[in-house]
């Protein structure tokens, strides 16, 4: 690694690093080098973090780290199977405490050997930049060179001025680099894909059609045809469900832009929800009377006084006891209310204690009578606590008025338990060998 320098000097020399403050090449101050020979112990390791961290106050934001750390950053720098240990994550929190960019080889991965066959390689040799340098620096490069009498291999580092594309951490860096591999790798793996699935299916339907067209056709073509309609008759649900992902793809990419795109979705959403003109209680209003109709309407509505009775048969339903209606009809205190209020959470639901708000979903596009919205009600703070006390006043007493055979939405019972009761019946119908059915009711 060679600099053209005007001016360096030694700033510092530790037990394994020696640090020099050279300027000349980066107009904004000078670099500090420093060069790193690890300890073979991994007891010492630590001495070796504790000095580079007096080595980097010495550095005023541009520094390069380079040297032979005796450590793996991670497993993969390993050729052999090495698990993640202490020693990796102490040296990656390192790396990452100053944020550190890990200059990447061009030419290889392993830059040490054992000389031995098979060989044992590792990634021993490392070129730190810092955050500063590297964006300063952004297109260098690192190449290894040949062993000869060491088994160590030469790094040579290509320092670039370039563009400043990355301004983050490396961990960002090393991340969008993966992302990046792994579309590029889907895309080729989708051009591959999709183009022999294409000519497959092509060959499927001549298949198909010579098949329907001969006139006596034997049981094994037969079979083959059947499994023939089988396979097109899924590819065409799967190239159904392609397409209709492509189409999310223009709005994903341009629905939150002021573009054309935006424009035609926009416009098309208010021709399917333009009111022309609209039936109320047998009369037509237009224009701007449509608004004012409505609101009216929905007004009246809600503030009719409520008189629904539904006649029920002779039910025999269970009864409560004199205990349970005692406690059902005694007043509520003042604690039973805090806590219904409590259990409805913190949050700023008491801002608007008295209101409420009625929103109109359409059931058809372009509606022209009233019938076609269907309102519904987001009733406001009193209501909600109004039935937060029911439900907690009714909770311990549902149990028992409640029939044993309802299982779910009732605390104490579970849904899953009618599953293990389904597999225990089908189960015992199988052992006694007895001729029975199941019969399954879906009420809703």
């Amino acid at each position: 690694m060679g600099f053209v320098v005007h001016v360096g000097a030694v700033v510092h020399i530790g037990r394994y690093s020696i640090s020099a403050s050279l300027s000349g090449f980066w107009p904004n101050g000078p670099v500090l080098v420093t060069a790193v020979y690890g300890p073979c112990v991994g007891a010492l390791r630590g001495q070796l973090w504790a000095e580079l961290h007096q080595v980097r106050q010495l550095a005023a934001s541009l520094w390069l780290l380079a040297g032979d750390f005796k450590c793996l950053l991670s497993p993969a720098d390993s050729s052999s199977l090495v698990s993640f240990g202490q020693s990796m994550s102490a040296f990656r929190s390192f790396v990452d405490e100053f944020g550190l960019f890990d200059v990447p080889s061009t030419n290889g991965t392993f830059t040490w050997s054992n000389n031995k066959n098979p060989p044992i390689l590792h990634r021993l040799d490392r070129i730190f930049l810092s955050p500063e340098l590297f964006s300063a620096f952004p297109s260098s490069s690192l190449d290894l060179g040949p062993r000869h009498l060491s088994d160590h291999a030469p790094l040579l580092l290509s320092i670039h001025r370039g563009r400043a594309a990355v301004n983050g951490r490396w961990v960002a860096f090393r991340l969008s680099r993966k992302l990046h591999f792994i579309m590029r790798e889907t895309l080729a793996w989708k051009r591959i894909f999709w183009s022999s699935r294409f000519s497959e299916v092509a060959d499927w339907d001549e298949e198909i059609l010579s098949l329907q067209a001969s006139d006596n056709i034997s049981v094994d073509q037969s079979s083959r045809l059947l499994c023939l309609q089988c396979l097109a008759h899924e590819w065409q649900i799967r190239e159904s469900i392609h397409w209709q992902q492509r189409s999310r793809l223009g709005w994903l990419a341009h629905g939150d832009q002021n573009s054309r795109f935006f424009d035609l979705a926009a416009s098309q959403r208010r021709r399917l929800m333009l009111l022309q003109s609209m039936v109320i209680e047998s009369r037509v209003f237009l224009g701007d009377d449509i608004l004012p109709a409505l609101s009216t309407h929905f007004r009246d509505f809600y503030s009719k006084p409520l008189c629904f009775h539904a006649p029920l048969p002779d039910f025999h339903l269970s009864s409560l006891s004199v205990s349970c209606v005692i406690s059902l009809e005694r007043p509520f205190l003042y604690q039973e209310i805090k806590n219904a209020i409590w259990a409805l959470g913190s949050g700023g639901f008491l801002k608007e204690f008295n209101q409420a708000t009625c929103v109109l979903v359409l059931k058809r596009p372009n509606p022209t009578d009233v019938t076609h919205f269907r309102p519904i009600s987001i009733l406001g703070t009193p209501y909600m606590i109004i039935a937060k006390l029911f439900s907690l006043r009714l909770a311990p007493v549902m149990p028992s008025i409640i029939s044993p055979f309802q299982v779910a939405f009732i605390k104490g019972r579970r849904l899953q338990d009618t599953v293990v009761l389904a597999n225990v019946v089908v189960h015992s119908l199988y052992c006694l060998r007895l001729p029975s059915f199941i019969f399954k009711l879906d009420i809703s």
